[in-house]
């Protein structure tokens, strides 16, 4: 808690206010074990969204930390 710092709204009080998503390869990465947004819902929304799968990893949440080697392995592939 001493290290916690009020959050800015920015990113909720701002429309997006692109057109179309960029013409570069999208791709979708989930963790299988999230609990806050469970692998189910975002299959839903990456297909009914960008019209993609998502790409399933072992790891929570916050993917980057708990399965860095993973996520790393996914980015660096061709």
């Amino acid at each position: 808690m001493p290290h916690q710092r009020p959050e800015a709204n920015a990113a909720f009080e701002s429309a997006c206010n692109f057109a179309a998503w960029p013409k570069i390869p999208t791709r979708v990465l989930s963790g299988e074990g999230d609990r806050f947004f469970p692998v189910d819902f975002q299959r839903r929304i990456a297909r009914e969204r960008l019209g993609i799968e998502p790409d399933v990893v072992p790891g929570g949440h916050l993917l980057a930390l708990a399965n860095p080697e993973g996520v790393a392995t996914y980015l660096l592939r061709s």
